[in-house]
Formats: structure tokens, C-alpha cells, sequence
């Protein structure tokens, strides 16, 4: 939530800082083909923060987001393939 916070201090609003921060976010994973899922996550989360000004919740909502895949491969082993 720096970036995010940063971005806030020195843009116009909520929406430019939750977009950059969302694009600094997807390419921090390095994943060309999960950038724009992983961006638009990224400001989710953004979100999330903004509006229960708490980082511990996106903290809990990011590990939700990583959770998800991981169950479902558990479940439905198959979805791999």
C-alpha cells in the first residue's frame, strides 16, 4: 500500500493512484500473460485499502486471491491440464 499511498499524495483522487499502483502491481510479477488480470487485481486491492483504510484487509483479500486458484487445483485436479 506505499505505492498506492504515494501515488494518492500526488495524483487527482482515488483512480489514478489505484491505476498506477494496479499497473506497478501486475508488472511486479513479471508475468506478461497474467498482467492485465494481476493489474486490475491490483486495484481491487487498492480499493480495498481506500476504503477501510486498513492494510491488514487487502492483506487478507490478496491472500484470498491466491487461495482461490490453489483450491480449485486441489479439488479439480484436471483444471492443470
Amino acid at each position: 500500500m506505499f505505492a498506492f499511498n504515494a501515488f494518492l499524495r500526488y495524483t487527482s483522487g482515488f483512480w489514478p493512484a489505484a491505476i498506477a499502483s494496479g499497473i506497478l502491481f501486475g508488472a511486479l510479477h513479471t508475468d506478461v500473460y497474467a498482467f492485465l488480470p494481476l493489474a486490475l487485481a491490483g486495484i481491487v486491492l487498492a480499493g480495498v485499502y481506500y476504503r477501510t483504510r486498513n492494510a491488514f484487509t487487502s492483506m487478507i483479500t490478496h491472500g484470498l486471491f491466491n487461495a482461490v486458484p490453489l483450491v480449485l487445483l486441489a479439488f479439480f485436479p484436471k483444471l492443470a491440464n
